[in-house]
């Protein structure tokens, strides 16, 4: 039994319902609305710079080594969903963007 007296009745719908109605913005009860729009373009750009650095970071170690560099970037699945609603979305834009942009780099997973 969860106890659910210690958080808001807001808080209660969002974890009934599953719908996020306020940004987490500190540790304040002064919440701003979740605005899923602003959240999609904030994860797009977001996409965008982490592909752009790690193209710059490829390119720039590859002139140093004599085998192509291989890049590891490991993340905490609960980050994506659980406390980042945007990162599955964000995820699936860095993944198009691989494949459609020019790209000089591959994903790859363990043999």
């Amino acid at each position: 039994m969860i106890i659910l007296n210690h958080i808001s009745p807001m808080m209660v719908l969002e974890l009934i319902l599953g719908i996020k109605y306020h940004r987490i913005t500190g540790k304040t009860e002064n919440k701003d609305i979740y605005d899923v729009q602003w959240a999609m373009d904030s994860a797009e750009k977001q996409a965008g710079h982490f592909f752009d650095s790690r193209q710059t970071q490829i390119t720039n170690l590859a002139k140093h080594m004599q085998t192509p560099p291989i890049v590891l970037c490991p993340y905490d699945a609960e980050l994506f969903g659980h406390w980042w609603y945007e990162g599955p979305y964000w995820l699936y834009v860095l993944f198009k963007k691989i494949y459609y942009d020019n790209c000089d780099f591959k994903l790859i997973t363990p043999r």
